[in-house]
């Protein structure tokens, strides 16, 4: 699709000019400076729109010309004439004027204004070139952020539009669980142990023998992990569903979503339904990114249609993440700013994801067998892992 046959020209000369604006004051760096000349019914010597360029030090001066596509009417060498002796007058002296205009390409026109530009340059005066709508709309289609401007001010906007949600929300609430671990300090009498005769006769004599007895050291073994084989299963992980949608009346191709996560946000996110088995490594399997298009991009997501394929007026496409957010006792949320880039259009967004935890209770009794040991409680929170076969 060529974009020069899909943008329409103004209806007005009024919205010409200010897309001249628009344009030249992005080329020429200078948009807080460009102005209009005077207003509509005051002598403009030629100008309609003027300014000095980023960097330079000489004015430069637009007339803008429009003309009525329907009855092909076309920039005619009187008129071409008579803004070049207006001109002449502007003050201080020019030194380049842009004919633009929304007529069609003429090579009449063209050479026309290229015998005015070197008659006007061998005279000392300033220079002349013209921008039929044809350059104008290829002008367009390098300034993604004019042409976004022009499609909504000239009633276009509707062209090309697309939306991501989660099912048409912009928000969306997840239940992580999180465990609150209680560490209690319980202090413990050791037990006294009984001797022997021959521990008895070493104690007489001098040597060192255990006294006491310490239940918890015949539970060493239980502190130690054994989860040989299995894999973590993670509770906080939740599955997350984003909906896409071409919400204009042209197809969207060559379509190109990024979505960042607010930094720090999540502990881990994964592309799979089996996100919460830590120990599996899938979050990039063939089976699971060949179906939707998303791949992980370092802490963030990146989406493109397989095979390239475009999006037509009024589909949707689906894509599912599973996020591990940040551990937290209290709700919190964060944004996932979204970045779309396709052939001759952009647009971006923001997504909010509403983290609501579940809290589950732990309760650890941790024996102390000295006074100068016992502490206050200790309270954390963590994510729920237990340890399954996941198959």
């Amino acid at each position: 699709m060529e974009i020069s046959k899909q943008i329409q020209k103004p209806s007005n000369w009024q919205d010409f000019e200010r897309l001249c604006m628009q344009i030249w004051g992005e080329i020429w760096e200078c948009k807080d400076t460009i102005k209009r000349h005077g207003r509509n019914g005051q002598p403009q010597a030629g100008v309609d729109i003027y300014a000095i360029p980023k960097n330079q030090k000489h004015y430069l001066g637009i007339q803008c010309k429009g003309k009525d596509d329907y009855t092909h009417k076309q920039l005619t060498k009187n008129e071409i004439d008579e803004e070049i002796e207006k001109a002449k007058k502007f003050e201080p002296a020019l030194q380049l004027l842009i004919f633009a205009t929304t007529a069609n390409s003429s090579v009449e026109i063209e050479k026309y204004i290229r015998l005015k530009n070197k008659e006007n340059i061998k005279k000392g005066l300033f220079a002349i070139t013209v921008k039929f709508w044809d350059d104008i709309v290829d002008l367009l289609e390098v300034n993604q952020y004019i042409l976004n401007w022009y499609l909504g001010v000239s009633g276009c906007s509707d062209r090309y539009d697309f939306n991501l949600s989660f099912d048409g929300d912009e928000s969306i609430t997840i239940n992580p669980i999180v465990v609150k671990k209680t560490i209690k300090y319980k202090h413990c009498t050791p037990i006294v142990k009984p001797k022997t005769r021959m521990q008895k006769i070493k104690s007489f004599l001098g040597f060192k023998v255990e006294d006491y007895y310490y239940p918890s050291m015949l539970n060493i073994f239980s502190m130690i992990d054994t989860h040989a084989g299995l894999s973590a299963c993670s509770y906080s992980f939740c599955d997350v569903e984003f909906e896409i949608e071409n919400t204009g009346n042209m197809v969207l191709e060559d379509i190109e979503l990024y979505i960042n996560i607010e930094k720090e946000a999540c502990d881990a996110l994964s592309l799979t339904d089996f996100a919460k088995y830590h120990n599996f490594d899938i979050e990039g399997y063939k089976s699971v990114a060949s179906k939707t298009g998303i791949r992980k991009m370092g802490d963030n997501l990146y989406y493109s249609p397989i095979n390239n394929k475009p999006l037509v007026q009024s589909a949707k496409d689906y894509f599912r993440v599973s996020f591990e957010p940040k551990v937290s006792a209290t709700p919190t949320q964060f944004e996932l700013k979204w970045d779309l880039k396709a052939r001759n259009f952009s647009k971006t967004g923001v997504l909010i994801m509403k983290v609501e935890p579940i809290i589950e209770e732990k309760t650890e009794i941790r024996s102390v067998y000295s006074l100068d040991n016992t502490m206050p409680d200790e309270v954390s929170y963590e994510h729920k892992i237990e340890y399954v076969r996941p198959f």
